[in-house]
């Protein structure tokens, strides 16, 4: 990886040592990586200053720290255009270390990033996602209701409590109605109306069935905020609008009427800091630019996965020009550390002809990469160079999972095989495989919904009267898998085993990770994640998404999702057909800008650093652990060492922290060891 002043020398060693200490650079020479030239110092130690950061970063963090947050009267929103591989870590170390006498608070919307936020950054700043913080403050009233639920959320409300509920009358309507809710969530208007119905459900219905339907809505969102237990179930979209609606602190009091604690909806944070800005909903941001906070918003507009209802753009920061408040401000960052100019040029050929961007040159890269049309998969594996697969939809992900490991390959998943509801599908593919009589004895053994059904035939009937798309797409998965008449099971079986195994070896020791040869995902994973090799798939660029004329919300997102996906690359990426003619058909390199020359040849290894410049162990490795267990074993890391040096932001920012813990805890006369000390003290008088 690059510093930011353009050298490649200390790739290995530079802002590890800033951010973990001299220990941690020491550790990597021990381990074989290159060490610094012994005749010249270390790069931070040489400049004397603890970051080295670009003009452009310098400047945004004078600008933030220039606010005062006593004299903030409203919020002061910077908002930062950042693409991918920019060093928005670096931006926000840096920031937390100068800013380490402010609350600060960061959010994303993803965990992925908050995880990797936990690594890099002091423990100074409370870091969640906007999930748990809007839970960690609108529990109290849900409490029961989410007792009810069993202690989980829904992604989606299930259509049978719908209909359980008599707020429509047709599974159609159903659909309709919570689709409308879906929409109008996380929108800032008080009820979902028409407008929130999607065009493709709309034109099925009649109207009186659209009155009845927006009727349904209505009392599906009232029946949400109810806390009764017998009401609509919660869903984690509605926990955040819950918590974006909140008004200020409130205050909890007793059963025998004593103040209790108070609830603050930003944890008395003054200021905050959002990744992945453009993820954020409306009314979030709405609701954060109405405290009295310092707001930093990180995004990329490109990089917004879900589809924007045209009515809402106007209040999202990073889809539509919001320069004209006095009290916000727009900056840019352009200069990507992650890949070299031929992926820039790639991204920024998308950007230009096909979403309309008139800045060609949205970013510029400053690493060295290559882009690969298809034929170079089939050399990766010949030649046994691990790549991440990146798709769009599930069925993808497992269907080529599917094929691989029945080729013998090792596969590894982002959070986890569990993560892609893996067992409803290996449930379903029982129910194949003993229809069709080649493994009579599979049966369903994970999920109890799926023991009724004696076919696939009968799980598509019902899953489609459900109006569940996400089952839906499993079942036909498994119907197109069975239509092979071989025994997928056990390959699912098998992948399950291994994947358990390797959870448990990463639990041990992440450091001698078991081998693999591909790390799938979906898009939504890959998501503020970094690879060395990545396999774009078909379905990132299915016919017609690159076609001129004006984009839908749709179409839209799902340019995003092609962009976010070859964004992911820092060495390789290989292109899906979809693109390769596109690419051709638009001319490049006739009439059109060319797009930029390969860096690499093909046969250049690519070796990545067991230790990560910006987070410690490898997340290459730590993002293919389940959440909870990554999380777990990756903050036991930094213990291991201190730092040497005061120019680590990091570890100076936590050595003071700590020390103020532990000074207050010696004054504290609370506990055994208080009543201890106040006894010694009787007694000596």
């Amino acid at each position: 990886m690059l510093l930011e002043d353009g050298s490649t020398r200390y790739s290995h060693l530079g802002i590890m040592a800033l951010l973990n200490g001299r220990a941690y650079a020491n550790r990597i020479q021990e381990e074989g990586l290159p060490p610094n030239p012994p005749d010249q110092p270390h790069p931070y130690e040489e400049r004397g200053c603890s970051l080295t950061i670009s003009a452009e970063k310098r400047d945004i963090i004078a600008k933030i720290m220039r606010v005062p947050p006593e004299e903030l009267e409203y919020s002061r929103v910077f908002r930062i255009i950042a693409g991918a591989g920019v060093g928005k870590s670096v931006l926000i170390t840096e920031l937390a270390r100068l800013a380490a006498d402010r609350s600060i608070l960061f959010l994303s919307s993803s965990r992925n990033i908050a995880d990797r936020a936990r690594l890099s950054l002091p423990k100074s700043v409370r870091v969640q996602t906007l999930y748990s913080q809007a839970l960690s403050f609108v529990e109290h009233r849900y409490r029961s209701k989410m007792k009810r639920q069993g202690g989980r959320m829904w992604s989606r409300i299930p259509i049978r409590s719908i209909m359980q509920s008599g707020y429509v009358e047709t599974t159609r309507e159903a659909a309709a109605a919570r689709a409308a809710v879906e929409q109008w969530i996380y929108s800032t208007r008080t009820t979902p109306d028409e407008g929130d119905i999607p065009a493709e459900l709309k034109s099925e219905l009649s109207k009186d069935s659209l009155a009845s339907v927006v009727r349904g809505a209505r009392s599906i969102a009232t029946s949400q905020g109810n806390p009764d237990t017998d009401t609509i179930p919660l869903t984690y979209d509605f926990v955040i609008r819950e918590w974006a609606s909140a008004r200020g602190v409130v205050q909890l009091y007793g059963q025998d009427g004593a103040e209790g604690k108070e609830l603050d909806p930003l944890s008395g944070a003054g200021l905050i800091v959002l990744e992945e800005a453009q993820d954020c909903p409306p009314i979030v941001y709405s609701f954060l630019k109405r405290q009295r906070i310092a707001l930093l918003m990180l995004g990329d507009r490109f990089q917004s996965l879900r589809p924007i209802n045209a009515r809402d753009e106007e209040h999202h920061p990073f889809l539509a020009h919001d320069g004209g408040r006095e009290n916000a401000e727009t900056m840019t960052l352009d200069a990507s550390y992650r890949f070299g100019q031929p992926v820039a040029s790639l991204l920024n050929a998308l950007t230009h002809y096909a979403a309309g961007d008139a800045d060609r040159d949205r970013l510029r890269g400053l690493g060295k990469s290559s882009v690969f049309t298809p034929d170079r998969r089939g050399h990766m594996e010949k030649m046994g160079f691990h790549y991440a697969f990146i798709a769009r939809s599930l069925s993808t992900v497992l269907r080529e999972a599917v094929r691989l490991a029945s080729q013998g390959a090792y596969i590894a998943w982002v959070d986890g095989i569990s993560s892609y509801n893996i067992q409803a599908f290996r449930d379903l593919m029982a129910i194949g495989m003993r229809e069709l009589g080649i493994d009579r004895e599979a049966t369903p053994t994970y999920l109890r919904h799926l023991r009724q059904f004696e076919s696939l035939q009968d799980a598509h009937q019902h899953f489609t009267s459900q109006r569940d798309n996400h089952h839906l797409g499993l079942v036909e998965l498994c119907m197109e898998l069975q239509a092979h008449r071989a025994n997928y099971l056990t390959v699912i079986d098998r992948m399950i085993h291994h994947d358990q195994r390797r959870q448990e070896a990463l639990q041990r020791n992440w450091q001698n990770a078991p081998t693999r040869h591909v790390t799938m995902m979906t898009t939504t994973r890959a998501k503020g994640s970094e690879f060395d090799r990545v396999v774009v798939s078909d379905d990132l660029a299915p016919p017609g998404l690159l076609r001129s004329g004006p984009m839908s919300p749709q179409r839209q997102a799902s340019l995003h999702h092609l962009y976010t996906a070859i964004s992911r690359a820092r060495y390789e990426v290989v292109l899906p057909i979809g693109l390769v003619d596109w690419i051709s058909g638009m001319g490049f390199g006739k009439n059109r800008p060319a797009l930029a020359m390969n860096q690499l040849s093909p046969e250049d290894p690519v070796k990545t650093p067991l230790w990560h410049s910006e987070f410690g162990p490898s997340p290459q490795i730590l993002l293919e652990m389940v959440p909870e267990n990554r999380l777990r074993r990756a903050c036991t890391v930094p213990t291991l060492y201190k730092p040497r040096f005061n120019g680590d932001p990091a570890g100076s920012v936590k050595r003071a922290f700590e020390e103020e813990l532990k000074r207050q805890k010696a004054e504290s006369v609370n506990g055994p060891k208080g009543l201890k000390a106040a006894l010694r003290r009787d007694n000596g008088k």
